[in-house]
């Protein structure tokens, strides 16, 4: 099992995924720290937090956009900094619609999941943004 930096103890292992849709599902890893700010000789401690299952989340998408077209994936060292815009896409489906999707799959009646897609497409300050020709924007 991978170790978490700090500590050395143990990330949990992911729960079992069951696809929805034909999707997999979505799962959030969180790790918690606890440590004295006010104190800078103390190391903080980070404690894995058992990873959680987010069956409602039946997809999540980032697009990057460099000032000509948008990407799939950014490397900012690469790209010598940040992207122009990032745009998120999610789609989400009700506990409820989750259920009713699973019920018809163990009655051998598929079928696909009613969910709805939100979009927010986020600008990212200039003075952050270095161009891809080197320079710092102003």
């Amino acid at each position: 099992l991978p170790a978490n930096t700090p500590t050395g103890s143990p990330v949990p292992p992911p729960p079992t995924l069951e696809e929805v849709d034909g999707r997999p599902q979505v799962v959030r890893w969180q790790m918690d720290v606890l440590g004295d700010q006010s104190n800078p000789n103390q190391q903080p401690e980070s404690f894995p937090v058992p990873p959680e299952v987010i069956p409602e989340l039946l997809r999540l998408r980032f697009r990057y956009f460099d000032g000509i077209e948008w990407l799939e994936t950014w490397d900012s060292d690469l790209a010598g900094g940040l992207p122009y815009a990032v745009e998120i896409e999610i789609d989400v489906a009700s506990t409820a619609e989750i259920e009713a999707v699973r019920e018809a799959r163990r009655q051998h009646r598929p079928r696909d999941a009613a969910f709805k897609t939100h979009k927010i497409v986020i600008s990212l300050p200039m003075n952050s943004i270095v161009r891809q020709a080197g320079t710092t924007s102003s």
